[in-house]
């Protein structure tokens, strides 16, 4: 009977002895799944809070951008606010917003009606342009200083040099860097019909033998003569941009000294440094600007073409380079622009690497005191001195004869060519 009864009771105690110790053990679990679920829930909230760190960020940088494009407008109307009633001034960095809102009108209008309803981008053609750079384009204020040191104005955004834009870059090319550039002074398509005149001149004069080999090589040619031929060469070199800005810098009955077509062919080398006529003459320089070089860009100028290097400034120096001396600017064009510099830069053309020739059509101005280096008035056939207007006259001096010491005669320089 004792025995029965010990028995009950050790297993009850047992029993309750597991149920405590089950007990213990679920609540010990709970407890852990708790930390656990605590632990993810604080790296949660951690995450949570930097993004919304981040997104302040984002938000606090947009909200900066868009009070930095506030300000620019404000500024740029305040300019325009400012300038109301006066004479336009050229802006030098380019901030025109009148003539950037024409150009978008001009090109919602050139799009064809089948850009409009499929919405392509429109491509860029010849007709692209045709209303900006077609005969003499005018011109607004698009003057800035590029990259590499000198100025430019932009013809394709309807920039035409009006007295201020000339007068800056005339002393551009006497005090500045000594050079300027004009992108786009004519179109493309009259930059093609002066490359196939350029190319039937010299089949001819293959076919001839009267091929003038120029002073780099077999692979550099000069196609002199060019005015003989009429257009589009008489055009050319009659531009009205050439006309605003040269006379603005070696006078305004300036003529012409030499007018041909440079071709720097495949593999040409690069030439000497050197100053243009009438300063390679001398060893001394005046202090007034006495010539000028103006060149259309018939083909692409790049650096591997073999385009122009200058030494900005150096006219200022007012002496001759070393032949071998470097120089750091390389002029890069494309077809239709128009390059002019003072005679007096240090300049060299580059070595043509490529398999293509580049063209330019290289003219030279002078005061009307110095000496042409080509004889205008002989080598020009008299069909073109009859048909030539009031610019070509002037160029190439037809109504300024030397000067005459007998006063009665009526014909002295200065009275022929004030008429």
């Amino acid at each position: 009977m004792c025995s029965s009864r010990k028995r009950v009771e050790v297993s009850f105690a047992i029993s309750l002895f597991l149920q405590i110790f089950g007990i213990l053990l679920c609540t010990g679990f709970v407890e852990i799944c708790q930390e656990r679920q605590g632990s993810k829930s604080i790296w949660v909230k951690s995450m949570e809070q930097t993004s919304i760190a981040n997104g302040g960020r984002v938000k606090r940088k947009s909200a900066q951008t868009a009070q930095d494009a506030q300000l620019a407008r404000a500024l740029q109307e305040e300019l325009l606010r400012g300038n109301r009633g006066k004479k336009p001034k050229c802006e030098e960095l380019g901030i025109n917003l009148k003539a950037e809102k024409e150009q978008e009108k001009k090109a919602a209008m050139r799009e064809s009606p089948k850009q409009r309803r499929g919405g392509g981008a429109a491509s860029s053609t010849e007709d692209d342009f045709d209303d900006i750079t077609e005969g003499e384009p005018l011109m607004r204020h698009w003057v800035r200083r590029n990259e590499k040191g000198f100025l430019e104005a932009d013809a394709r955004r309807g920039c035409c040099v009006c007295d201020d834009c000339a007068k800056r870059l005339a002393d551009e090319m006497i005090n500045g860097s000594g050079i300027v550039v004009i992108r786009g002074a004519i179109s493309e398509q009259a930059a093609a019909q002066a490359r196939v005149a350029v190319n039937k001149l010299a089949l001819a004069e293959e076919k001839s033998g009267r091929r003038v080999e120029g002073e780099l090589g077999p692979s550099h040619r000069r196609i002199w003569n060019l005015l003989n031929e009429g257009p589009p060469f008489t055009t050319l070199i009659t531009h009205t941009l050439i006309f605003k800005v040269l006379s603005r810098v070696i006078g305004v009955d300036f003529t012409l000294g030499s007018f041909s077509a440079n071709e720097i062919g495949a593999n040409c080398p690069q030439g000497p440094a050197h100053v243009d006529y009438p300063y390679s003459m001398l060893q001394s320089f005046p202090s007034d600007p006495m010539a000028c070089q103006a060149i259309f860009c018939l083909d692409e100028w790049s650096a591997a073409k073999g385009a122009t290097r200058v030494q900005l400034h150096s006219q200022k120096l007012k002496e001759h380079p070393d032949r071998d001396e470097k120089l750091e600017t390389v002029v890069e064009g494309k077809v239709g622009d128009l390059v002019m510099y003072n005679s007096l830069l240090h300049h060299r053309s580059g070595p043509n690497s490529t398999r293509n020739s580049r063209i330019g059509l290289l003219g030279q101005f002078l005061a009307k005191y110095v000496r042409p280096m080509e004889d205008q008035v002989r080598g020009v056939t008299e069909k073109v001195k009859k048909g030539a207007d009031k610019r070509l006259r002037q160029l190439l001096a037809l109504d300024c004869p030397f000067p005459i010491l007998d006063p009665t005669a009526g014909t002295s320089c200065k009275k022929t060519c004030q008429k």
